[in-house]
């Protein structure tokens, strides 16, 4: 795993779950580059890690209660020490949004 410390805090939690991602998916770890020197990228190990590790972060019951209780974005950021964009994607991903906004 390769982590970026000079990253913001919550940008953190975000990398450090998608690679966890990785590891609970039986993804297998290749070397970062290939011998020309380019960025190996596997799209179907990167899209099941992008929505595994914000699950791994906001849970569907957690998603579910920032919707329900009409929890802004910006304040469910701050409960639960991710950023914004992450909260976003799991009330839209969970389907809190759509359930809690009849």
């Amino acid at each position: 795993m390769i982590h970026n410390d000079s990253h913001d805090l919550l940008r953190q939690a975000s990398n450090i779950a998608h690679e966890l991602g990785h590891s609970i998916l039986g993804h297998i770890a290749r070397p970062v580059l290939d011998k020309h020197g380019c960025r190996h990228f596997d799209v179907e190990q990167e899209d099941e890690a992008n929505w595994l590790g914000p699950a791994l972060l906001i849970s569907k019951e957690a998603a579910f209660h920032i919707a329900k209780t009409k929890m802004s974005v910006v304040e469910a950021s701050r409960v639960y020490l991710v950023s914004e964009q992450v909260i976003t994607m799991r009330l839209n991903m969970s389907g809190a949004r759509k359930i809690f906004t009849k």
